[in-house]
């Protein structure tokens, strides 16, 4: 003889977790359904354990995928590795243009005596256009820092590329700069 099993429907179940729960005995109602005792048990267990996990707070939004999480916190490292590789070219940056801003140029030798021992002897202004066409600085003037070799007694300047760079090129970056 075999015995074939019963297919208990998921209503059927549930009416039987209420009986369960309104304070019946849990073999009157195993009996009543023609199940084991420990089906019964097995349901109202399941049972419990769904009420628990409806009732726990959860986020509203939209389920985050695991696979997905593990990539965005991979990305922000990635970012913060490269903001941290960038932050420290600009120091290095804002170095290099401090030590251009504070140069101070002049004349390498003496060009008469070739002395390379030159002392500051005041500064002066020179039009720009001497050095450039006037369309594109009207009537700048830009100071010019006179030298004296003690030799010789000649007084030199720097030559005219190297007064355009110091007095045109690194007013422009301070000023960008402020």
């Amino acid at each position: 003889m075999t015995s074939k099993k019963k297919k208990i429907t998921a209503a059927t179940r549930v009416k039987a977790v209420r009986e369960v729960l309104a304070g019946r005995k849990i073999s009157e109602v195993a009996e009543s359904y023609s199940v084991n005792r420990s089906s019964v048990c097995r349901w109202l267990k399941k049972s419990q354990e769904a009420i628990v996990k409806s009732l726990q707070p959860h986020s509203r939004g939209p389920k985050k995928n695991a696979h997905q999480v593990v990539r965005l916190k991979e990305k922000v490292t990635d970012l913060k590795k490269l903001l941290r590789a960038r932050n420290k070219r600009i120091s290095l940056l804002e170095k290099k243009l401090d030590e251009v801003e504070t140069y101070d140029p002049r004349p390498a030798f003496c060009p008469e005596c070739g002395c390379e021992k030159l002392y500051k002897n005041g500064t002066y202004r020179i039009p720009l256009s001497k050095i450039i066409p006037p369309e594109e600085y009207f009537n700048k003037k830009i100071p010019v820092k006179r030298f004296i070799c003690p030799a010789c007694n000649n007084s030199t300047f720097l030559d005219y590329p190297a007064i355009l760079y110091h007095s045109i090129f690194l007013k422009k970056q301070k000023n960008s700069k402020k």
